[in-house]
């Protein structure tokens, strides 16, 4: 196996106890033991890598100011021995906005220069094309 997929392989673990099953954050649901995300129970489209980052983003965001960086974001996805291209967080958090603003969710992901990321939730009224139920 090459280091990529032993590094790969690694992040798939099972749960880790301190972690919570279902998350809900918004108008999202987030399911760890079936790796979905939901919005109104419809399932968003997330890569692994994708859905492991903004369940990461949902259990930082009840922490202190929410805030991570990215070098936090990098050690979580792929640890500490290993070395990724310099844009592959932004790329990743680009990815997460496109389609959190394409589900109409209230979730967005904040960027801060020199600070980090993380999740927000705006008024519906601020979501295009969204109803008001």
């Amino acid at each position: 196996m090459t280091e990529a997929a032993t590094q790969k392989s690694e992040i798939s673990t099972p749960i880790p106890a301190h972690s919570q099953i279902l998350l809900t954050y918004g108008d999202l649901v987030i399911d760890r033991r079936t790796q979905k995300v939901t919005k109104a129970g419809i399932k968003l489209p997330f890569s692994p890598t994708e859905f492991e980052l903004l369940a990461y983003l949902v259990e930082q965001a009840s922490v202190g100011s929410g805030f991570v960086s990215q070098e936090m974001i990098k050690t979580f996805l792929y640890g500490t021995n290993f070395s990724i291209a310099s844009n592959i967080i932004a790329v990743y958090m680009s990815n997460l906005k496109r389609k959190l603003r394409y589900a109409r969710s209230i979730v967005r992901v904040e960027a801060w220069r020199k600070i980090g990321y993380r999740l927000v939730i705006v008024p519906v009224e601020a979501v295009p094309n969204s109803s008001c139920e």
